[in-house]
């Protein structure tokens, strides 16, 4: 024929039938195109979460770190801190710090809680167990007793770098509870 469509593609009402095929592979081609895109950027919060946990498993790769130490003297640490759930921070003078981490998840521990060490002997020790208290005139206990697994000294850019991936797992906690229609995390 002379307009290029071949009339016998269907029944014989005269029906156009060679657009209506090509605005379906024009569709086709469209989808195609949106879920690669879609299975592209899914593939890449997957790897991004799986990175981060190899991250917080091991913040530092293991040469970085000495051996872990048994006890850290309260004297010579300045403060102790909370970085996260599973992670305190005690601060010494200078350069020294030392990370310590707990056996488990610490729920609800926050930097604001006092640390309440269930050992008086002056010194922080693998082992040792505690609870974050909020101070008051009778100590409210807001966490389950957790335990300490192991205690590291670190240097400032160790500090840096472990500082880094716990931002980098909230963040993208937050993101992708935010994604699935889940309240975001609020930390």
């Amino acid at each position: 024929p002379a307009d290029g469509f071949d009339r016998n593609l269907g029944d014989d009402s005269g029906v156009r039938r060679a657009p209506n095929v090509a605005y379906h592979r024009g569709m086709i081609k469209h989808i195609f195109a949106c879920l690669t895109v879609v299975f592209f950027i899914w593939t890449r919060v997957v790897a991004a979460e799986e990175s981060l946990e190899t991250i917080l498993a091991e913040p530092l790769p293991s040469e970085a770190y000495a051996a872990p130490v048994r006890c850290v003297a309260m004297r010579t640490s300045s403060r102790i801190e909370v970085l996260d759930e599973y992670t305190l921070l005690m601060r010494g003078s200078g350069n020294r710090s030392w990370v310590a981490q707990t056996y488990q998840r610490c729920r609800g521990l926050r930097n604001e809680h006092l640390l309440d060490f269930q050992q008086r002997r002056g010194r922080v020790c693998t082992g040792d167990s505690f609870r974050g208290v909020i101070p008051a005139s009778e100590r409210l206990v807001v966490t389950p007793v957790c335990g300490i697994r192991v205690i590291h000294e670190v240097d400032n850019d160790q500090l840096a770098a472990l500082g880094h991936a716990i931002r980098a797992k909230r963040l993208t906690s937050t993101v992708l509870s935010s994604g699935d229609r889940k309240p975001a995390a609020k930390e």
